[in-house]
């Protein structure tokens, strides 16, 4: 709500206050991580600082309710394993990862090299809503703590996908296909089958990011600028 409050802010040319919005995303800021990432790619300064004023005043708002020594207490919280179970379940990069060697490197590289995507296609896109999903999405890959019910996230840029123009046809199948509840089914219900769940959910992320990437824009398309 707070994300797609914010990128409609952005629309309609009030920068600072979509920041101030896209900040209320901490309350879940493990699946918009997107959107940070989105503002620095596009330049939108404004926004940032109107973000970074409104975090500044929320953490304040934390010291004087809860103490100094509430950030010590809440990363305790994040370090407990029974926070974040069942790795293999996740439908993310971390899911992924663990059924790899070394599972922490592999998420690692694998987060860079998502961000790295993502940050291109920020750059290119000029379509706001498109960025948005695809903000949404890539956030949700990039979590370290996500599981099935956060995969309502991609429904974004699954529409968008099926309804854009020149989208190729197996890449619209593939939409269609996260639309329905059976990659779900894999992660969730299916024993040692999580994986295959997985690759479908975050190729289909990677896919359709690096479509957006390596299309050609028309001729004379400027690129993305601060609303």
């Amino acid at each position: 709500m707070f994300a797609a409050a914010g990128l409609l802010c952005l629309s309609r040319g009030r920068p600072r206050l979509a920041g101030a919005v896209f900040a209320l995303c901490i309350c879940k800021y493990h699946l918009a991580l997107g959107f940070p990432i989105l503002l620095v790619a596009q330049k939108r300064w404004n926004a940032l600082v109107g973000g970074a004023a409104a975090i500044a005043i929320l953490l304040g708002a934390c010291f004087w309710i809860e103490g100094p020594g509430w950030p010590r207490r809440y990363w305790q919280v994040l370090a407990d394993p029974a926070f974040s179970p069942a790795a293999p379940r996740m439908a993310n990069l971390r899911g992924i990862a663990w059924w790899l060697p070394w599972p922490t490197a592999a998420e690692i590289v694998l987060a860079i090299a998502v961000a790295c995507l993502l940050w291109t296609f920020l750059r290119r896109t000029t379509d706001l809503g498109l960025a948005g999903a695809g903000a949404a999405a890539g956030g949700l890959l990039l979590a370290r703590h996500g599981y099935a019910g956060d995969c309502a996230l991609l429904i974004p840029l699954l529409v968008f996908t099926v309804q854009r123009p020149g989208v190729a046809v197996w890449l619209k199948c593939w939409a269609v296909l996260l639309l329905t509840p059976a990659p779900l089914f894999l992660v969730v219900l299916v024993a040692n089958k999580q994986f295959y769940g997985q690759l479908l959910i975050v190729g289909f992320v990677v896919a359709a990011l690096l479509r957006e990437c390596l299309v050609k824009r028309p001729t004379g398309d400027p690129p993305a600028q601060p609303a």
